[in-house]
């Protein structure tokens, strides 16, 4: 498992954060998915995402969010089809050609 944690910083929006670090999402994503079909879990975390950020929400105070990166056995098909959308707009053949073998 390559399990990867990333904190950002409390002046970072998220939606902006996402759609600079796409590359870092798939890569992740790619990174994990060849190692878990071949397991026995059911679902992977494979990417944490912390934002630092103090919310006030109804009676709490939260220090921040965090969003998690999930692969499931169930939507794998799902998730190999993303990335082979991501991965044919970079013209990364090599990596299509991975994914389309996985498929």
């Amino acid at each position: 498992m390559k399990y990867k944690k990333i904190i950002i910083p409390p002046n970072i929006d998220i939606n902006d954060w996402i759609d600079e670090n796409r590359s870092v999402i798939m890569d992740t994503l790619y990174n994990n998915i060849f190692d878990f079909i071949e397991s026995v879990e059911d679902k992977r975390i494979v990417l944490e995402v912390v934002f630092k950020k103090k919310l006030k929400m109804n009676y709490s105070d939260f220090d921040g969010i965090s969003m998690d990166f999930l692969i499931t056995k169930k939507d794998i098909s799902e998730t190999v089809d993303r990335l082979l959308y991501y991965y044919e707009d970079l013209e990364e053949y090599e990596k299509c050609a991975n994914l389309i073998k996985l498929k």
